[in-house]
């Protein structure tokens, strides 16, 4: 928490030449779990999309360039409560012995959004691109396990929120897309879209690498400081 405390500091405290815009946000959330593994004779896996929702707060950095009548953007940091949920079924086997997964998962999130890369590519239209930490702070979960080899009886397990499935952090590249609409003095609407794509794996002790592709359909609203508008 103090690195996140350190990051929204450095970002809000600007010096001579600089503006600020900082809002709020909530929205819609879609989700898919997905592997990478290619599907063979043993080897299965599908997934059933999810939703959730999103909500947070923005720090956006600008840096004035006096001469352009314009503002460059410097930086972005937000910090984002995250809600989705998705199904799985995963089926393995090699060697006489294999085994079944079945999962409904729902997670809950906070993480902290870094945007180095930003570009104003028409009037107010923003791309931003950057990296997203997140902490997963509660679960819901059910499903099943079912374990067999050759000359055994099968074992069947019962998963529910007290087996530990879920990874406790996770790391992804996000690309965000805001337009800022002017609606008073300094005061902005912030209708946006925000992609992010899993590098890291969600689950653990299922037998596969499971990362998440989540799209978020947000609207805020923020105000600037030290800005010409």
């Amino acid at each position: 928490m103090k690195i996140v405390f350190a990051l929204f500091l450095l970002c809000y405290l600007g010096g001579e030449g600089t503006c600020q815009q900082i809002g709020f946000f909530t929205g819609y959330c879609t989700n898919e779990f997905y592997d990478i593994a290619e599907e063979n004779p043993h080897f299965k896996s599908s997934y059933k999309k999810g939703n959730g929702g999103s909500a947070g707060i923005k720090i956006e950095r600008f840096r004035i360039v006096d001469k352009l009548r314009s503002d460059t953007f410097h930086l972005s940091v937000a910090l984002r409560f995250t809600t989705y949920d998705g199904e799985m079924e995963i089926y393995g086997s090699g060697l006489g012995s294999g085994a079944t997964v079945g999962l409904q998962s729902t997670k809950y999130l906070l993480g902290i959004e870094l945007m180095p890369i930003n570009k104003k590519i028409y009037k107010e239209l923003m791309i931003s691109i950057g990296v997203e930490l997140s902490f997963l702070i509660a679960h819901k979960q059910h499903g099943y396990q079912k374990r067999w080899a050759m000359n055994t009886i099968s074992i069947y397990e019962k998963i529910d929120d007290n087996n530990k499935a879920n990874q406790s952090g996770n790391f992804g590249i996000i690309f965000n897309v805001q337009y800022n609409l002017k609606i008073g003095n300094r005061i902005y609407l912030t209708p946006s879209y925000n992609f992010y794509l899993g590098l890291t794996n969600e689950f653990e002790n299922l037998g596969a690498t499971i990362r998440s592709n989540r799209h978020n359909f947000n609207l805020g609203i923020a105000k600037r400081w030290g800005c010409r508008n």
